[in-house]
């Protein structure tokens, strides 16, 4: 695995609450691609991206998507 730079630690922490948000989204594209993001993040090797996506709690797979 490419380790991350702390930039890109940093903006993938930012972008969680909006990858939350679009789980609720209307095209289920952006749902399931919103919801595999977030479950690699839960699972990163980045300790400040997988705390901060494990804060998250659970999350359901979204209708239409494949559950890991």
């Amino acid at each position: 695995r490419i380790s991350a730079t702390p930039a890109q630690a940093a903006a993938a922490v930012a972008a969680i609450p909006a990858l939350v948000n679009a789980l609720k989204h209307d095209d289920e594209g952006v749902r399931c691609m919103s919801y595999e993001a977030l479950v690699e993040f839960q699972g990163s090797t980045q300790l400040l991206v997988r705390d901060a996506a494990r804060k998250v709690g659970e999350i359901r797979t979204p209708a239409g998507c494949s559950s890991r």
